[in-house]
């Protein structure tokens, strides 16, 4: 196993703030953390958060209940945790689940020192979004106070809630198809100005269809992962 990569049985509570990861002084102190660092926890879905040191003296992560849900993970159960330092960001594209006017001010304002990746879904008091772009690429960016916050159009959005992981390398045959799916929903994600160009709308959805059985929903999740681990 890698040696940056440490076990931790994870936990929940409703006292935790969303994003917040809660580390007893000893696994603190293992993982060379100190409070505000910054750690990849790896569940079945994959999110940053920032630590904090526990009051409690029991070993393990405390994290709220909906990021435990998110994670994919059951109460107790052993997940993987990296720290990792995050890459301050000069801009960040984020798309709405709504189609409405929205206070990018208020939005960034809210979203400053905020560990964020790639497909990360991300709950403002202006609405729900997801992370579409991040420049530079990096594994974890910070968003600061002199990060670009740019809303985006809604468009196609996989989110990582409710998605059993499987990905596209483990789905058998059909890889033209698959291929033309990936550069259907790589488009409608990260480049819905290449449609607009040519007079058309970037696509919002893709309709899969055929006789029950046939791997329409496992192509669905598989489509989804793989979209969310590039």
């Amino acid at each position: 196993m890698d040696s940056d990569l440490h076990i931790l049985t994870i936990y929940s509570t409703k006292r935790k703030t969303k994003g917040v990861a809660a580390l007893g002084s000893s696994d603190m102190k293992r993982l060379a953390l100190l409070p505000g660092d910054v750690v990849i926890v790896y569940g079945q879905r994959i999110f940053p958060f920032t630590v904090m040191e526990s009051r409690d003296k029991g070993v393990g992560m405390e994290v709220s209940e909906e990021d435990l849900k998110e994670l994919g993970v059951n109460q107790g159960e052993k997940v993987m945790v990296k720290k990792v330092e995050p890459r301050e960001l000069e801009s960040v594209s984020i798309s709405p689940s709504t189609q409405k006017q929205f206070d990018d001010r208020k939005i960034s304002l809210e979203l400053r020192g905020k560990p964020i990746m790639m497909r990360s879904n991300i709950n403002t008091k202006e609405g729900d979004f997801v992370v579409v772009s991040m420049s530079p690429k990096v594994e974890v960016g910070l968003i600061t106070g002199d990060t670009k916050v740019i809303v985006t159009s809604p468009t196609l959005r996989f989110t990582q809630k409710d998605i059993s992981f499987v990905t596209l390398d483990e789905v058998g045959g059909l890889s033209d198809q698959l291929s033309t799916l990936m550069e259907i929903a790589e488009i409608a994600l990260l480049k819905p100005e290449i449609p607009r160009l040519f007079g058309l709308r970037a696509p919002k959805g893709v309709l899969l269809y055929g006789p029950p059985g046939t791997g329409k929903t496992l192509i669905a999740k598989a489509l989804a992962n793989s979209m969310m681990s590039s």
